[in-house]
């Protein structure tokens, strides 16, 4: 009978555990339903569905900046308004590339922007 009461005891103690698992995995659940919810509406952000995804953004961006080329301000500007809506969307691989890619052309622009300042200043000196 006491090895009988041991494997009883035994398991009662693995069901509690294993309920205490399925509340556990029940309330992250719900959890991440209303992380979900919390999220911005694609519909909302665009409403016309015209907006590139995350992914196309990021990958256009990732992609341009690997081959050296170095897009127009107005290009850039446009990658900033049509990704700015959708944020919060962005994997983190994807919001890296796309805010490296910026980073780089900016720092190609600024130094166009010197460049071009030091010319015009060389030719006023003439």
């Amino acid at each position: 009978v006491p090895h009988l009461q041991g494997a009883l005891h035994t398991w009662q103690q693995r069901v509690q555990r294993q309920q205490v698992q399925q509340r556990q995995a029940n309330k992250q659940e719900v959890q991440q339903q209303q992380q979900v919810q919390q999220q911005p509406n694609t519909a909302e952000s665009d409403p016309v569905g015209l907006l590139p995804s995350p992914q196309s953004l990021s990958n256009l961006c990732w992609g341009l900046q690997r081959m050296g080329h170095t897009p127009s301000p107005q290009l850039v500007g446009c990658v900033v308004q049509c990704s700015s809506p959708q944020l919060a969307r962005f994997k983190p691989s994807e919001l890296s590339s796309l805010l490296f890619a910026l980073a780089q052309w900016d720092a190609h622009h600024m130094d166009l922007q010197t460049h071009n300042r030091n010319i015009q200043q060389q030719q006023q000196q003439q």
